[in-house]
């Protein structure tokens, strides 16, 4: 289960903060960072160093979550904002992860990814099993 700790940066994002008011989308985008780590020893040992800089830099402590939520993970998804800090690498590692077996891949499916993407080199040929 990833652990994951967003920090907020910026003496006066840090004020706003405090106080119960909004971030802008460029205030979040430039200011709120995120950290992952596969093991909580990791997080913990994280936050310690992070917690020794507090009062040292401006920055605060926003998110300690354990886990993504899928509402999370759709909210990522369906923005495209967030989706162009995702490297071809990254993009290519979640597609070749995400559906979950042969069943998921279709004729119809590929074709319409083909046409999304405007692919005209390849074509998909359907074998029919005996």
């Amino acid at each position: 289960m990833p652990y994951e700790i967003q920090i907020l940066f910026g003496k006066s994002e840090i004020a706003k903060y405090q106080l119960g008011e909004e971030l802008t989308a460029s205030e979040k985008e430039i200011n709120l960072k995120s950290f992952s780590f596969e093991e909580k020893n990791e997080a913990k040992a994280f936050l310690k160093g992070v917690n020794e800089g507090i009062g040292w830099t401006e920055c605060c402590l926003v998110k300690n979550a354990s886990n993504m939520t899928r509402e999370d993970f759709m909210e990522f998804f369906r923005d495209d904002d967030k989706l162009q800090t995702l490297t071809a690498d990254d993009r290519i590692e979640i597609f070749s992860q995400i559906l979950l077996g042969q069943s998921d891949f279709t004729k119809e499916l590929l074709e319409s990814i083909f046409q999304d993407y405007d692919v005209t080199e390849i074509a998909v040929v359907e074998r029919i099993k005996k």
